[in-house]
């Protein structure tokens, strides 16, 4: 099951159409794999607001207000072994 919870705050961001489309389709196919026959995949975006400390973890991100995109499985998990 794919649930999208897609925020009415953001109304548009500029990215790199590609580059985002990729990392959601690779997070969405890992989340699929580790739900093998039970759970969720969510895809959901919002806002963030990324202050100096955040955006210095990062080559690309700069202060301020940025947009979110989340996407989590609610599976199982995996094992120990795995």
């Amino acid at each position: 099951m794919i649930d999208t919870r897609l925020s009415g705050e953001v109304s548009s961001a500029l990215v790199d159409d590609n580059q985002l489309e990729n990392a959601i389709l690779n997070l969405a196919i890992n989340g699929r794999d580790a739900l093998p026959s039970v759970g969720r995949l969510e895809i959901s975006t919002g806002m963030a607001d990324i202050d100096g400390a955040q955006a210095s973890l990062s080559l690309d991100a700069q202060p301020g207000r940025s947009v979110r995109v989340e996407v989590r499985d609610f599976g199982e998990g995996m094992t120990e072994e795995g």
